[in-house]
């Protein structure tokens, strides 16, 4: 294959490795020019290469001869790949931190995600601080539940099945409905652990009792 040097307008013959090197920048040997190989890379010979006149630009510039079929030896220099700049560095070493870090942030609030022994449950330590109950606005004959939770437990556990009653003014259980952490939690917490004395807000929807019912007790298993 051949190319030609975009200044003194050269031709030289290259082969792939050469081409292939530094994406393809070569450094003309007669002119010293850098110039792109691929631009003017072909597989024919130019027939009459035409080379400028000397001029003061490079007072050491030797004549180019035109390229023959017989003999050729290409004196184009692949240039070297540039090697990693300090500003490449201190991108990789930032994306290095940032990484430890969020690692860090993720271990710490939840210490048994990636221990041997699986999590301890501890259910009774997990308390309803406070709750909210409201009709569904568009849904007929369903109550819109929300309340907050915490563990009082001096480590982090799973999630624990809910259980909500209600009861009439006698205390009898008119109603008892269990809903599992999927169901209560967002997708971004269900696979996570439920952090010691973190507040964590909970949505579910259950059906109207009706009258009957007069008061809501909470429950974890």
């Amino acid at each position: 294959m051949y190319t030609q040097c975009t200044h003194c307008k050269a031709v030289f013959r290259v082969d792939m490795k050469e081409v292939t090197t530094a994406q393809g920048q070569l450094k003309c040997g007669e002119c010293l020019n850098t110039f792109h190989s691929i631009d003017s890379l072909s597989t024919s010979r130019p027939d009459k290469p035409t080379f400028p006149k000397s001029d003061n630009t490079f007072n050491d510039r030797r004549e180019a001869k035109p390229v023959t079929n017989d003999e050729f030896t290409s004196s184009a220099t692949p240039l070297k790949p540039k090697k990693n700049s300090s500003s490449d560095k201190l991108i990789l070493a930032s994306i290095f931190l940032l990484t430890f870090l969020l690692t860090a942030q993720i271990l710490y609030n939840n210490p048994g995600l990636y221990s041997e022994a699986p999590p301890v449950r501890e259910p009774e330590k997990i308390e309803m601080l406070n709750y909210n109950v409201f009709a569904h606005p568009s849904e007929k004959g369903v109550l819109l539940i929300s309340g907050t939770i915490q563990n009082n437990a001096d480590h982090a556990q799973p999630y624990p099945t809910l259980e909500v009653s209600l009861t009439d003014n006698q205390a009898n259980v008119v109603g008892l409905s269990r809903f599992s952490p999927e169901e209560y939690l967002s997708k971004s917490s269900q696979m996570l652990l439920l952090s010691k004395n973190k507040p964590v807000n909970l949505d579910l929807k259950i059906k109207d009792p009706g009258q009957n019912a007069t008061q809501f007790k909470f429950g974890f298993k």
